[in-house]
C-alpha cells in the first residue's frame, strides 16, 4: 500500500504492470481481520488519479473487486466529500452497472448525501448513474428522499428533487408527506417550495387535517395564500 500512501501513480503503474497482486493486497491483520481492497484504500486516502488508473485495470485491480468493495468505495468518497472521487466512481458505475454496481441501492447513497448535507455536486453524480427510484422509501420509517431532504432542512436538495420529479404526495410510516412534515417542523421556506410543486395534491388528508388547516394553525400566511391559490379548501 506504500505507493498509494505516497500518492505515486507512476509507482503504482510499475507495480501493477510487473505483476503485483491485488488479491494479496487484502492482508489480514489483528484488528480488522482484513484490510480494504487497494481501490477502497486509495479512495479512503483521496488518491483520485490512482483510483482512475485502477478502474482501467479489468484484468487485475478489478478482477476481485466486489459489490461490497464498491459500496465501501462510494461510502468513503462521500464521507470525505471528495467531489471528483464521487464523480469518478459514479461514471464508472454507470458505464459498468451490471458488473460493478454497489451492493446497496443508489437511493441509499443519495439518502445519506441528503441527510448529511453533502455538496449538491455529489447528488448530481449519484443521480447521473441514471437508475434512481424516486418512490424509494427506507424500511425503518418509510421516508422518501424528499422526506429526508425536509428532515435535514436541506433546501437545495428539496429544490433538486422537485426538479427531478420526486413525488410530493407519498406518506411515511407516521402518515406525513414531505409538506406536512415541513409545516410541523416550522420550515416555512421549504413548505412554500413544496406547495408550489405542480404535482402536489393540495387537498390531501393528513390524519383528520389537511395542508390548509395546518398552515393556518402555524400562521404561515404566505403558505396559506399559495395553497388557496391552488384550490385548497378547509
Amino acid at each position: 500500500m506504500t505507493a498509494i500512501e505516497k500518492n505515486s501513480v507512476d509507482a503504482v503503474k510499475i507495480l501493477t504492470e510487473n505483476g503485483a497482486s491485488f488479491v494479496d493486497g487484502k492482508l489480514k491483520n489483528n484488528f480488522l481481520k482484513i484490510n480494504p481492497h487497494p481501490i477502497v484504500y486509495a479512495v479512503q486516502n483521496d488518491r483520485v488519479e490512482i483510483v482512475k488508473y485502477f478502474l482501467t485495470r479489468f484484468d487485475d485491480a478489478l478482477k476481485d473487486f466486489t459489490c461490497y468493495d464498491m459500496n465501501s468505495a462510494l461510502e468513503n468518497a462521500q464521507y470525505n466529500q471528495n467531489i471528483e472521487m464521487v464523480e469518478t466512481l459514479c461514471v464508472f458505475i454507470k458505464d459498468n452497472y451490471q458488473k460493478f454496481a454497489p451492493k446497496s441501492p443508489i437511493e441509499y447513497f443519495i439518502n445519506q448525501a441528503i441527510l448529511r448535507n453533502y455538496p449538491v455536486e455529489i447528488l448530481n453524480s449519484l443521480f447521473g448513474i441514471g437508475v434512481v427510484d424516486y418512490s424509494y422509501q427506507n424500511e425503518r420509517d418509510g421516508l422518501t428522499l424528499l422526506h429526508s431532504a425536509v428532515k435535514s432542512k436541506n433546501l437545495e436538495a428539496v429544490k433538486y428533487l422537485i426538479e427531478k420529479g420526486a413525488n410530493p404526495n407519498m406518506k411515511d410510516s407516521s402518515n406525513d408527506t414531505p409538506l406536512s412534515m415541513a409545516i410541523k417542523k416550522k420550515q416555512s421556506e421549504i413548505a412554500e417550495l413544496l406547495a408550489n410543486d405542480s404535482n402536489l395534491d393540495v387537498n390531501m388528508k393528513i390524519g383528520r387535517s389537511n395542508y390548509l388547516k395546518m398552515a393556518q394553525a402555524k400562521k404561515f400566511d404566505n403558505l396559506v395564500s399559495i395553497l388557496k391559490g391552488k384550490g385548497a379548501i378547509e
